[in-house]
């Protein structure tokens, strides 16, 4: 018979060793919230858009805007008369108000002086919020020429065409059709009519969030 101090070693001896097989098969182990989480950490899904120098922005007008009216500083309202897109991105939709300035008006008066219209725009609305946009302007001036009544329209592409006399609408003249919002009126007033398509386009691009 062994004795019984014995078997108390053995049975110590065998915690030991596998109190030392636990602990060296744990070395080195990282807790579970302590391990690489890189995988999942939390990002945004937005995505940053840019429109680019030169893009169009096609609107019409609220309300005409004539040379024996305007002021110079005035403001005016238009909605997009074509979507914004980027990438397949909707940025606004037709119909989305925009905000103007009229950057010069000059009104017709004696000596035959004609009247003058310069407008650009000031602001697009994405998301609720007006967020401001340089563009570049359009005008349309009176004139006349061995008793015709002339209007030059100019806008991004600085060309200048003749009008026609009367209360026709000049805008179709336009090559580019950029502007077909023109007209003009006897042989001194001129203005844009509402409800036809004008297109302004970026002077400087427009990052959105």
């Amino acid at each position: 018979m062994k004795p019984y101090w014995i078997d108390k070693v053995l049975v110590l001896g065998l915690t030991i060793m596998l109190a030392i097989s636990i602990g060296c098969s744990g070395m080195g182990a990282e807790p579970p919230d302590a391990q690489d989480r890189s995988g999942s950490l939390p990002f945004s899904s937005s995505e940053a858009f840019e429109l680019s120098k030169g893009t169009p922005i096609y609107v019409h007008l609220q309300q005409p805007i004539s040379s024996l009216t305007a002021e110079t500083g005035q403001n005016f309202s238009a909605v997009l008369d074509e979507p914004i897109a980027v990438n397949g991105h909707l940025v606004a939709s037709e119909g989305t108000p925009v905000s103007g300035l009229v950057l010069a008006a000059r009104k017709p008066g004696r000596f035959h002086n004609a009247g003058y219209v310069r407008l650009a725009l000031s602001s697009l609305t994405i998301d609720g919020k007006q967020v401001p946009i340089k563009t570049s302007s359009t005008f349309v001036e009176g004139g006349s020429l061995k008793n015709h009544n002339l209007a030059y329209i100019g806008g991004g592409s600085g060309s200048t065409l003749p009008g026609v006399g009367g209360s026709t609408l000049i805008g179709s003249l336009v090559g580019s059709g950029d502007t077909t919002a023109a007209y003009i009126m006897g042989a001194t007033e001129v203005g844009f009519a509402a409800d036809r398509p004008m297109c302004f386009r970026l002077t400087a691009p427009l990052n959105l969030p």
